[in-house]
């Protein structure tokens, strides 16, 4: 039990006692009243703390929801970026072989002429 509902069970206690030397004791019937509007102060502020607890509780969802949807666009965003690089890469590296076959056709081409300018 939390401390307002430990409070609120108490009081609930002390009327019912209250209520019931009432019988025997007419003089009691202020400390009745007090206690039932206490009581009644405490039903209120514990329902006010309820609503209040509700009330954080929906907004830590909300939070959590749309820190969820920005971590899902900041992973999409990510994994774009990786495709991109990705591709890059392998244009890049399909360049260089290229480039590379090219030089070394050109040597092979550049020793042929060598060879048989020496003729």
């Amino acid at each position: 039990m939390t401390k307002k509902e430990d409070d609120h069970q108490l009081l609930k206690e002390q009327l019912e006692v209250t209520e019931q030397q009432a019988q025997h004791c007419p003089s009691t019937i202020l400390e009745i009243e007090k206690l039932k509007t206490a009581k009644q102060d405490s039903d209120e502020r514990y329902q006010t703390v309820i609503l209040e607890v509700e009330k954080l509780k929906i907004a830590q969802r909300d939070s959590d929801e749309r820190h969820k949807a920005e971590i899902r666009v900041m992973e999409k965003s990510h994994q774009k970026k990786l495709r991109q690089l990705d591709e890059t890469h392998r244009l890049t590296t399909s360049e260089l072989k290229n480039n590379h076959r090219e030089l070394q056709s050109r040597s092979d081409r550049n020793k042929n002429l060598d060879a048989n300018a020496r003729i």
